[in-house]
């Protein structure tokens, strides 16, 4: 989605995560949180850092 800010895009990514769905892939994580691929896989390899 344009004009979301980083903090709503690191959310989603988070909020994507539960009981039923512990572990996902980096393609799983883009769509779950409605993000594109290398958002995700930039914001992922922020948090990891």
């Amino acid at each position: 989605m344009p004009g979301r800010s980083v903090t709503s895009k690191v959310l989603a990514l988070l909020d994507a995560f539960g009981p039923a769905s512990p572990a996902l892939t980096l393609s799983e994580l883009a769509r779950r949180a409605g993000v594109s691929l290398p958002t995700a896989y930039r914001r992922v390899a922020e948090l990891v850092e």
